[in-house]
């Protein structure tokens, strides 16, 4: 049985050159382009990973995605993705995503992480 995957990044070129990889290595994605439908999406559906972006741009962050997964479904895997250090570095310990993968990364790094 295929993986599901939760992926939320608001850069539309690289969600769907990360969702494309994705599917060709087996696994099911959902693809957000922001926090809220992601979040929308946690209530609708089952995912193993989230693979989730820092900076979202407008409305909710990738922390708080984050956060909502650790305190609603804590048996997702969990990969947080950021260009900025600082903006991890001050997210609650308390709530550590399972890994940190900085950009840019290569893809095959990604399904390494996932395999």
């Amino acid at each position: 049985m295929s993986k599901h995957v939760l992926l939320v990044e608001d850069e539309p070129l690289l969600r769907k050159l990360i969702a494309r990889v994705l599917e060709r290595n087996g696994y099911m994605v959902v693809a957000k382009g922001d926090g809220t439908s992601a979040i929308e999406a946690l209530q609708t559906q089952r995912f193993d990973i989230a693979l989730v972006d820092v900076n979202l741009g407008v409305g909710v962050s990738g922390l708080v995605v984050l956060q909502t997964i650790k305190d609603h479904y804590p048996t997702i895997q969990t990969i947080l993705m950021s260009g900025d250090v600082d903006s991890i570095q001050a997210y609650n310990p308390s709530k550590q995503p399972t890994m940190y993968l900085s950009k840019p990364f290569r893809m095959e790094r990604l399904v390494g992480l996932l395999g």
